[in-house]
């Protein structure tokens, strides 16, 4: 079966609660049955049940363990007048559950098999950047007027210069450092360690998800005091020329989502008649991507294009800056790192 048009509705807010219930598995087979399906399923069938795989390209056995949990969540019902037909809840009604209302942002992505998640994951992510510039944007319109929060808008680093020089305004805290760590990520998602955030990312990346990933540091001595580990937290390292540096979060920027649909949809166009093909829920996606530029027609030029690249989707620019004593990020990561220590 084909199931490369398939799509699901993502919403982050909801998805953020879900991933931190351990839900996300759930709310991606529920998502997409439900856009094939609407309201109504026969799922007491094998061959319902086998149809029900095959738009996922899962097992059986993982449909029914699916069903059984949808169940239990109430997510779905049994149909009224006929016990055989699974019906799925509103959209409404599973907001409701989490105490969200309604009126929640909203967008369809590409079913791509289990890493479809991923790409909620990034929508969870993006709304935590958001987040950030909203929060500076209200502390900058409570503390230095609306004059500042425009020039914030046009250019963050000239807003971040001029609050730091502002005549009074010496100590006024406030850190213009909009990006996600490693550990935010895996904070986000539900996970504990560094490497799952970092893992995340590196999925992300090969799916051309990340613009820039600009590693940043900044030199605090050109000798290293031998008691630096008593001043500072662990961002402060000591390299092989015996400098004293400091490392600060990577400056973490993302693509839009969408460029997913447009890469499906530039490949779908250059298909050969009669391909059929079907993303495999436990393959990666770069294995089920790969199966779908397997059956282009090689006399296409989407075909050209991507077999020159070796069909290498990961457009993220990789980067190192150093961070100098007159940007306001270096006074603000120096004072984290003393105050973490502390």
């Amino acid at each position: 079966m084909n199931n490369t048009n398939l799509k699901i509705k993502v919403f982050p807010a909801l998805y953020e609660v879900l991933l931190q219930k351990d839900l996300d598995t759930a709310y991606l087979f529920f998502g997409v049955w439900k856009k094939v399906h609407s309201t109504i399923f026969n799922y007491k069938s094998e061959q319902a049940v086998a149809k029900m795989s095959a738009i996922m390209g899962c097992s059986t056995s993982t449909t029914r363990r699916m069903i059984k949990q949808l169940f239990a969540l109430g997510w779905v019902t049994e149909e009224f007048e006929n016990a055989n037909h699974l019906r799925f809840v509103s959209n409404k009604t599973l907001l409701a559950q989490f105490g969200l209302s309604e009126k929640q942002n909203a967008f369809n992505i590409p079913y791509v098999g289990k890493q479809t998640r991923d790409i909620m994951s990034l929508s969870v992510l993006i709304l935590n950047l958001a987040r950030q510039d909203f929060k500076i944007t209200e502390k900058l319109n409570r503390n230095v007027g609306k004059f500042l929060t425009k020039i914030y808008a046009a250019n963050k680093s000239a807003c971040a210069d001029a609050v730091q020089n502002e005549r009074g305004m010496k100590q006024f805290f406030l850190n213009f450092d909009i990006t996600i760590t490693r550990a935010g990520i895996a904070k986000a998602i539900n996970r504990l360690s560094i490497s799952s955030g970092r893992n995340l990312l590196n999925r992300l990346s090969k799916m051309g998800l990340v613009e820039s990933d600009v590693n940043r540091i900044a030199k605090l001595s050109d000798k290293a005091n031998g008691h630096y580990k008593n001043t500072y937290d662990k961002s402060a390292y000591v390299n092989s020329k015996g400098e004293l540096w400091m490392q600060l979060p990577n400056k973490v920027k993302f693509n839009n989502i969408r460029s997913i649909d447009s890469l499906l949809r530039e490949l779908s166009s250059g298909l050969k008649k009669q391909a059929n093909v079907c993303f495999k829920y436990n393959a990666s996606y770069q294995e089920n991507m790969l199966e779908l530029f397997a059956n282009v027609d090689q006399r296409k030029s989407v075909y050209l294009y991507y077999a020159e690249k070796d069909f290498n989707l990961s457009k993220t620019k990789k980067g190192l800056e150093i961070i100098k004593k007159d940007n306001p990020l270096y006074d603000v990561y120096l004072n984290k790192s003393m105050l973490n220590y502390n």
